[in-house]
């Protein structure tokens, strides 16, 4: 079994709480939770999670801040919140099954994980890369033939910020 590259983890309304200005939703990742099929996480793999927020309002989207030379600046662009988590055991399968919480998954000892943030073009990259299908029934046992993708993900990306908070 392949493990994805990147899961959606859903909101539970009733542990998910509106945002002051009741203008969207405050993350938490108590609240969140896997409801399609069980997969491994094999060691040293990373996979992506999308949390989505209640009521079918999408993944989250937030504008990032940095702090420079001492002012906050807030980034022009929204961009979708993700947490890449990885399998830091050396010989051990971890096990995310339907109901599992994103809180028992990064609270793990062993499981690392990194809040990172996504663009929309970048997003559509990543779903486009999980529906690449190679049609097999040409394929004559030819290895010049085979072609490896290899996604990449930057958390770390320059932003175009242009007022401080």
């Amino acid at each position: 079994m392949t493990s994805p590259r990147h899961v959606i983890f859903e909101s539970n309304p009733a542990l998910i709480k509106r945002s002051g200005d009741n203008s969207g939703y405050i993350y938490s990742p108590a609240g969140l939770i896997y409801l399609g099929d069980t997969f491994d996480i094999l060691p040293g793999e990373p996979i992506m999670v999308i949390p989505h927020q209640p009521d079918n309002f999408g993944p989250w989207k937030q504008y990032r801040t940095i702090f420079e030379n001492g002012r906050l600046f807030k980034c022009r662009e929204e961009e979708i919140l993700t947490i890449m988590i990885q399998n830091r055991f050396p010989n051990q399968i971890f096990k995310v099954s339907k109901g599992c919480s994103l809180v028992d998954i990064i609270d793990r000892w062993g499981i690392n994980h990194e809040m990172c943030f996504v663009s929309d073009h970048q997003m559509e990259k990543i779903e486009a890369y999980e529906l690449i299908t190679l049609d097999e029934s040409d394929d004559d046992d030819d290895d010049d033939n085979k072609v490896e993708i290899e996604p990449k993900f930057q958390s770390s990306k320059k932003c175009c910020c242009h007022s401080p908070l």
